[in-house]
């Protein structure tokens, strides 16, 4: 058997696909890598806007304090207990925050933030009955609102993965609280109450972040918020001419926010690059 034509075609074969390989050149398109990302530096001045939903409740309280009328002490005990009572309040709102933000250490962000808030929350609660002296009706309207919130707070945090922070957050809270009350009988006895006032109280809750790049996060946070009520007199005008006094409180406003906002963070660059 004679083998060298087999053995010059196999090594033409072989000789020519290494030149077709030579001139393919490397392989292309191989799949990018993410490039390390390090971790995310929260450090800086930053500005954002947010907006949300809460519910609030305060405990609402009137009482007749002075009348001469020598019928009303028997009336008074269920005018007052008509008028006493749990207040519920929802709605939403939206607003402004800034804020400044220190890389304590590596997991470790401190910081504090300021915000103002526009609000829908209010409520209204109606209540009445019958005046055991005369048998007459009576009604109240009562209605709260806190159309302004703000807070001024510290926020402290950790962060668990490269772009993420967890935070607790806590300190001052500032709202315009607003409460009417209006009084009507069958006899034509009435009351208008109006009453406003800027109140400081406190706020505590938590939140997370995350940040998206080239300096833009985006957060939701809870928090709980308690403010004084108001408080004043209010006068209504009886059948004999005469006057009676109502003293009025609101009650300590409790409200609880579910919020979700987004920051921009200055001087940031964005966290990841994709190489080759």
């Amino acid at each position: 058997m004679r083998l060298s034509p087999l053995i010059a075609t196999v090594s033409w074969c072989l000789a020519s696909g290494l030149a077709a390989a030579a001139d393919l050149g490397p392989m292309r398109g191989a799949p990018p890598v993410l490039a390390d990302m390090g971790r995310t530096d929260w450090n800086g001045f930053y500005v954002g806007a947010h907006g949300g939903g809460g519910w609030a409740k305060s405990y609402g309280s009137l009482s007749v304090t002075s009348a001469t009328m020598a019928a009303l002490p028997g009336v008074i005990p269920t005018i007052d207990s008509a008028a006493t009572g749990m207040h519920f309040s929802g709605g939403a709102f939206g607003g402004l925050q800034i804020g400044y933000n220190w890389q304590v250490g590596t997991n470790l962000v401190a910081g504090v933030e300021g915000d103002f808030s526009f609000s829908s929350l209010h409520g209204s609660r109606t209540s009445g009955g019958i005046v055991p002296v005369f048998g007459s009706l009576f009604g109240f309207n009562q209605r709260i609102a806190n159309p302004f919130a703000s807070t001024l707070r510290a926020r402290v945090g950790f962060t668990p993965f490269a772009s993420m922070l967890v935070y607790g957050t806590g300190g001052l809270a500032f709202g315009r609280v607003r409460y009417d009350s209006d009084f009507w009988d069958a006899a034509n006895e009435v009351e208008a109450y109006r009453s406003a006032a800027w109140r400081v109280g406190w706020t505590l809750g938590g939140g997370v972040e995350v940040a998206l790049g080239r300096g833009w996060s985006a957060k939701i946070e809870y928090l709980h918020t308690e403010l004084p009520g108001i408080s004043g007199v209010g006068a209504s005008l009886l059948i004999d001419g005469t006057y009676a006094l109502t003293q009025h409180n609101s009650g300590r406003l409790a409200s609880d926010t579910l919020r979700a906002g987004v920051n921009y963070r200055f001087g940031q660059v964005a966290p990841a690059v994709w190489t080759k």
